[in-house]
């Protein structure tokens, strides 16, 4: 069996050597921690100073911010569309509205509205543009020498006059004074003005040659129609606006007209249709890719036509 052993506790003056010792405390160590403190408190109020501008270093205080009342729709609501019309949405328009009414299809500009005039009209001279009332003091002007058709036998007279006239001691052989007179009298040229095309945007210009794949075949034994369809848009004057779009439609015609050695015949365009069927009278002619009068094709000589009887004559004329 084992025995236990209980040992009597040891008074404290046997054991010296297990005393512990007190830790030495330096005498200014709660001076520092309170100045320490007093430094921050002191840095954390000076902060608070300065973010409100208590001390004017920074400009005037900051007005407080106020929430201002959310007007925007919670994400939360349901977004509701309430027509404000009842029956079927508007269908989108087929047109480009210009100014002054005129109404053009989409895809065409409006055309550029005409400049007013920029002095008013003098006294008898109402209704007359600038550029009418320079040509008109032009035409009334002392400087100009052009002759009119009126005096036209008055001058050729004079020049009559002035061949009848020799010079002293000068003789002149029979007839030259006919010929002298002749070469006098000039030809009459007649006068002409410039005009100014007001609106080229929407002018097609005289000789302009769009590329047309023609659809319907010709056969000249009998007058009929044509038609063909643009391949390429045909643009106005200036090149700014598109007249007639790619796969506009030619309406034509042509006659019995071809005769022996020709090997074009004479066509005619009447009328053009856009897409957006717009109509078009042309009233043109016709011309081939080089802008040659007449439309060019097979011609059928029809000689079997032409010789096969005189042929089948004499053979059997000879048998």
């Amino acid at each position: 069996m084992f025995e236990q052993k209980v040992e009597a506790p040891v008074a404290e003056e046997e054991r010296e050597g297990l005393v512990e010792r007190k830790r030495a405390v330096a005498p200014g160590q709660k001076l520092i921690l309170a100045a320490t403190s007093s430094v921050a408190a002191l840095l954390i109020l000076f902060g608070i100073a300065s973010r409100n501008n208590y001390f004017g270093l920074f400009g005037t205080p900051t007005p407080p911010k106020t929430d201002a009342p959310n007007e925007s729709r919670p994400l939360s609501a349901p977004e509701v569309k309430v027509p404000l019309a009842l029956g079927p949405p508007p269908s989108a328009p087929s047109y480009v509205e210009c100014p002054g009414g005129l109404r053009l299809p989409i895809g065409l500009n409006c055309p550029e509205p005409e400049k007013k005039a920029e002095a008013a009209q003098p006294a008898g001279q109402n209704g007359m543009s600038e550029e009418d009332r320079i040509r008109e003091r032009r035409r009334k002007s002392v400087i100009n020498l052009a002759v009119t058709q009126q005096n036209a036998p008055a001058t050729a007279q004079l020049g009559a006059a002035l061949a009848n006239v020799g010079l002293p001691g000068a003789s002149t052989p029979q007839g030259g004074t006919n010929a002298l007179a002749s070469a006098l009298s000039g030809t009459n040229t007649p006068g002409t003005s410039a005009t100014i095309n007001r609106n080229p945007s929407m002018t097609l210009a005289k000789g302009t040659l769009p590329d047309c794949t023609l659809l319907t075949a010709i056969l000249t034994d009998q007058p009929g129609f044509l038609k063909c369809i643009l391949s390429a848009p045909v643009m106005s004057m200036d090149g700014k606006v598109v007249l007639m779009e790619a796969g506009t439609t030619m309406e034509g015609e042509y006659t019995q007209s071809l005769q022996a050695g020709q090997k074009t015949i004479f066509t005619l365009w009447s009328r053009a249709v856009t897409p957006h069927f717009v109509s078009v009278q042309l009233n043109s002619p016709g011309t081939d890719a080089l802008g040659r009068a007449g439309t060019s094709g097979y011609v059928d000589n029809k000689r079997f036509e032409r010789f096969a009887g005189a042929i089948f004559f004499s053979l059997l004329q000879d048998a």
